[in-house]
């Protein structure tokens, strides 16, 4: 995964862009899609206040399994200062 964050938006949201060239069908794209959103929802308490995240998938084989994309995007966002960790929570 690639990605951009703007920081003025009023709460954490999310854009993904899964082009043919990643996934020719709908399908497996949708499945990217999903598992991205899922893992950014799970994870949005964590994510500072006002941060537009958007995602672009990059070429493999199969899409990733989920635990692999979480793990992606918190270390992304955390490089990029987006991350907040709350006190108390794991």
């Amino acid at each position: 995964m690639k990605g951009e964050v703007c920081p003025r938006a009023a709460r954490p949201m999310i854009a993904v862009m899964i082009s043919r060239k990643v996934a020719q069908r709908a399908n497996k794209r949708n499945l990217w899609k999903r598992r991205i959103k899922e893992a950014f929802r799970r994870n949005q308490k964590e994510i500072k206040r006002g941060v537009a995240v958007l995602i672009q998938g990059r070429k493999v084989n199969d899409p990733p399994p989920y635990r692999e994309i979480e793990k992606e995007l918190i270390y992304f966002l955390k490089k990029a200062k987006a991350w907040e960790k709350i006190e108390g929570r794991s």
